[in-house]
């Protein structure tokens, strides 16, 4: 005689199998054509820096900003964060728009992550806390690659 606990949890567990496949399908597509946008982007970034950058070759005053800003103070990085405030207010509605939805999407990664952290984590007294750090993983990615997210990344748009 089989156990109705055990049955029960057979069906959660392949119910639960079937949502994370069907979740897995369905980001498979968009995650992909991400990853090549994205791709794609760093490529065009990457060729149009070594085209701009061809024979440039520093200026006295660059090499003494350089030994200025190996340790610099709290103005030079309040600055530097309002220069680059500034420039992020004058692109182009349609780059933030692209931005945001790129961050949009990268913040997705939270709850694959977790998602995945749950899936494959044995059920310890510690999983939870593992699981739980996940989220951050999105917000890692929207940061480093410096996208618009400004309910994450507020600094830069609030000091200009």
């Amino acid at each position: 005689m089989s156990n109705p606990n055990l049955a029960d949890k057979q069906a959660i567990e392949q119910e639960r199998d079937e949502i994370l496949q069907q979740l897995e399908d369905w980001l498979e597509t968009p995650m992909l054509v991400l990853a090549f946008a994205w791709l794609a982007l760093f490529i065009i970034e990457l060729i149009i820096e070594l085209l701009g950058k061809q024979k440039l070759e520093l200026s006295d005053r660059d090499r003494e900003e350089i030994i200025d800003r190996i340790r610099p103070t709290a103005l030079i990085i309040h600055e530097t964060i309002r220069i680059e405030g500034e420039n992020e207010l004058c692109r182009s509605v349609s780059a933030l728009a692209w931005s945001g939805l790129a961050a949009g999407l990268s913040m997705g990664f939270s709850l694959v992550t977790q998602g995945l952290l749950a899936a494959n984590l044995p059920q310890q007294s510690w999983s939870s806390i593992v699981i739980s750090l996940g989220y951050s993983i999105g917000f890692v990615i929207v940061v480093m690659g410096r996208q618009q997210l400004f309910t994450e990344n507020t600094l830069t748009v609030i000091l200009p």
